[in-house]
């Protein structure tokens, strides 16, 4: 609590780095810091009963305490700088005269001045005030030294003598480390935010890349998948009008127009889902559902898919089982395995779908008899894969199982992908449920 305190008494004095420069702070800071000895010096005269040197110290008090009104709650740096630079050459040319001359403090006192005004100025002002300084103290000297009267001393012993000229060190000492402290920490702060600002560029320019690789990715297979089944679509309208066919071939057209239509449009569905995911991911929003209402619409589509091929689908579940699924990641699964079953099985073959709750999950299995996967595939598959590197443009099933490893992965589950010893493949899906 205490820490906590301290730290906002100190950035309310210095001013929030998000609305003062470096420069300003340190400004602040340090005139804080004179305002010590100043209070010092006029505590320190008015128990020795040197009342000359009271009021002169509470109007330099005072000059201090406006240029950092100035600064702080004004926000007129520029003017406070000024003010600093002409107030600090009067006390010091009033104290030098008043105070003992070379003897006295005002030669170690006025480095805190001094350098405070040489860190915050720019480098043209710091050579004005370099050679201002320099000639002042050129000639407070040269009169000290032609005229022993110029000099004023009003130390009550030597003791008092050594005494300021101490108290002005050690003051002038903590001003020089609170500078270098000042400035080293705010070097430290920057190079951290420095460094997190080109760990997100960084970040930027890989999320950048992975997306320009990603549109890449999407524009090759709309320019290629989709041209060819296109290409059918419209070769099989085109002979459609062709009179010399008999019934018979124009039903098998019809059919296989009637295939490549759904399969394009399955694979526009997974592009749509797929830039969606790639945006804005997955909406996850699981419900509780019985296994027949969660399966009906996927393996409805998916019958009308094999029927061009005559090939059954078997289904093993139990209809009634409860589960708590999202059904839309649910068919997005099911319709892309069964679709690239249906694709790579022969025809007249069989493809069996099982699904069973067991404990929290639910177990899905899609059994092909096709040729199977590579196996460069299936450890994709298994590694749950979040690109289409392997995406094979020439049978177009790496977008739909990419998809389905996505929705297995925002459903709490993953996919994996196993040898049939009847030949083929066994697709099997666990899920949380």
């Amino acid at each position: 609590m205490l820490k906590k305190t301290t730290t906002s008494t100190i950035h309310y004095i210095l001013g929030s780095k998000d609305i003062f420069l470096f420069r300003e702070r340190l400004f602040h800071a340090l005139c804080v810091i004179m305002m010590v000895p100043i209070i010092q010096a006029i505590i320190q005269n008015t128990i020795l009963g040197i009342s000359l040197f009271i009021l002169p110290w509470i109007l330099a008090l005072l000059y201090v305490f406006v240029c950092y009104v100035f600064s702080r709650f004004l926000k007129k740096f520029i003017t406070a700088t000024y003010l600093f630079v002409v107030g600090t050459i009067i006390v010091i040319l009033v104290n030098y005269i008043y105070n003992d001359g070379i003897n006295g403090p005002t030669m170690i006192g006025s480095f805190i001045p001094m350098t405070l005004i040489f860190v915050i100025s720019s480098s043209r002002l710091k050579w004005v005030w370099a050679v201002l300084y320099v000639l002042l103290f050129g000639v407070l000297f040269y009169m000290e030294f032609t005229n022993v009267d110029f000099v004023k001393s009003h130390y009550v012993s030597l003791e008092h003598r050594y005494y300021d000229v101490y108290i002005a060190y050690v003051f002038s000492l903590l001003s020089v480390l609170i500078i270098a402290w000042f400035t080293q920490s705010s070097l430290v702060k920057e190079q951290k935010v420095s460094k997190q600002k080109s760990i997100e560029l960084k970040k930027e320019r890989q999320a950048l890349k992975q997306l320009n690789d990603q549109q890449n990715k999407l524009f090759s297979i709309i320019s290629h998948d989709l041209r060819k089944p296109l290409g059918n679509i419209i070769s099989y309208l085109d002979l459609l009008d062709n009179k010399m066919l008999t019934e018979s071939e124009k039903d098998l057209i019809k059919q296989d127009l009637n295939s490549n239509t759904k399969n394009t449009h399955q694979l526009l569905l997974n592009l749509l889902n797929w830039s969606r995911a790639q945006q804005n991911g997955f909406n996850f929003s699981p419900v509780e559902i019985n296994l027949k209402k969660l399966f009906h619409t996927p393996l409805s589509l998916s019958k009308d898919l094999a029927k061009p091929k005559n090939i059954s689908i078997v289904e093993s579940y139990d209809p009634n089982a409860r589960v708590k699924a999202d059904k839309s990641l649910i068919d997005i699964i099911i319709r892309n395995l069964m679709q690239n079953a249906i694709k790579f099985s022969p025809s007249g073959s069989s493809i069996e779908f099982r699904a069973e709750k067991v404990g929290d999950q639910l177990i899905i299995q899609v059994i092909d008899e096709g040729p199977g996967i590579k196996n460069i595939d299936k450890e994709q598959i298994s590694k749950k894969a979040n690109d289409v590197s392997w995406h094979s443009t020439e049978n177009n099933h790496g977008l739909g199982l990419h998809l389905c490893v996505m929705s297995a992965s925002t459903h709490n589950g993953f996919i994996e992908a196993l040898d049939n010893p009847n030949g083929g493949t066994i697709m099997k899906v666990t899920l949380s449920a």
